[in-house]
């Protein structure tokens, strides 16, 4: 289902097609459970590790309230007065409170939970995840420099595809990996292996984060012929998403993926996720991503960003997940 009405430029599915009129009709957003069709269903609520995690996901799920219009932005004259809603996003030390209050409740919205999967094999349990329906991986080395041994990106490889196995049945996941990390694991052929029996939680996408700000949203579409379990010699599907310039940082891509988890676990589309995303990390870089309350002033920065983003920043970019490779040294 769609979140966002077509009819305004930022939704436009066709990004090569603009309209003028930027009126944005009610939407309604809907329960998947027995609940009467016209019922809005409440957020997921969104568990994280780290303050700078904490920030992108709240101040996306601030956005995506006021571009599904739950909320509105206050007038300039009430903009210091009134702050922001508060968002479900909670620390992971809230977890064991939210997990037990879970099991009593009916869990037909099951709930987002945002972790960093690194070299360390820092595991996710199956306890913890067992409450979860929606997991998003931030692959990360801790770290945003390239140059990476192949031994780190195989220790990823491995890390990711444990951390897939151990997701509960029908749980999703989202994956966000910093490009030096993303091509020197397709240097090692070390993404997770498709099984062709049962589907990926993750579908075999990725979004890279790119130096630059820009990021790539690439899908393996992996298939049983041969060189078809290769990335590189695969069938792929992808899109550039350009935003303004900003300094690689680890916060940077922290805010980034976590907005992107957010996105993603309240059902909206990978590309619109991802705008949304790099709006957040754009807007909270400009800050040095300070961790400080939600302000209006950064929410309308993010949803006028991202409508601009949507709009003239997501192209349709074959092959440059390959050029980004060989960017990079390997060949």
């Amino acid at each position: 289902m769609q979140c966002f009405q077509a009819s305004d430029s930022f939704l436009q599915r066709n990004i090569h097609h603009h309209h003028h009129h930027h009126c944005m009709k009610q939407s309604r957003v809907l329960l998947p459970s027995s609940s009467s069709p016209s019922q809005e269903r409440s957020l997921r609520p969104v568990f994280v590790t780290d303050d700078v995690s904490f920030m992108g996901a709240a101040t996306a799920l601030s956005a995506y309230e006021v571009l599904t219009e739950r909320i509105k932005i206050p007038s300039t004259r009430e903009l210091k007065r009134v702050a922001p809603p508060a968002q479900p996003v909670h620390r992971m030390e809230q977890f064991g409170q939210y997990c037990e209050q879970a099991s009593t409740a009916s869990r037909s919205e099951g709930s987002i939970l945002h972790v960093s999967v690194d070299p360390t094999g820092h595991q996710l349990s199956r306890e913890t995840v067992e409450h979860i329906s929606h997991v998003g991986l931030y692959l990360s080395t801790g770290s945003t420099e390239g140059g990476l041994n192949p031994q780190t990106a195989q220790t990823c490889g491995t890390v990711l595809q444990q951390a897939l196995h151990t997701l509960p049945p029908g749980a999703q996941a989202f994956a966000a990996v910093d490009a030096p990390l993303h091509v020197a694991m397709l240097h090692a052929n070390c993404l997770p292996r498709k099984s062709f029996s049962s589907p990926s939680p993750h579908n075999d996408s990725y979004l890279v984060m790119m130096p630059n700000g820009d990021s790539i949203l690439v899908d393996y579409l992996f298939t049983e012929a041969p060189g078809g379990q290769d990335p590189l010699c695969c069938p792929t599907k992808e899109m550039l998403i350009e935003t303004s310039p900003t300094d690689p940082s680890l916060p940077r891509s922290s805010a980034q993926s976590a907005a992107y988890t957010a996105m993603r676990g309240n059902g909206l589309d990978p590309l619109r996720s991802a705008a949304v995303a790099a709006s957040v990390a754009t807007v909270l870089g400009d800050d040095h991503f300070a961790n400080q309350p939600l302000s209006w002033d950064n929410i309308k920065r993010v949803v006028q960003l991202t409508k601009h983003i949507h709009q003239f920043g997501c192209k349709e970019m074959p092959g440059i997940m390959t050029r980004t490779y060989k960017e990079y040294g390997y060949r």
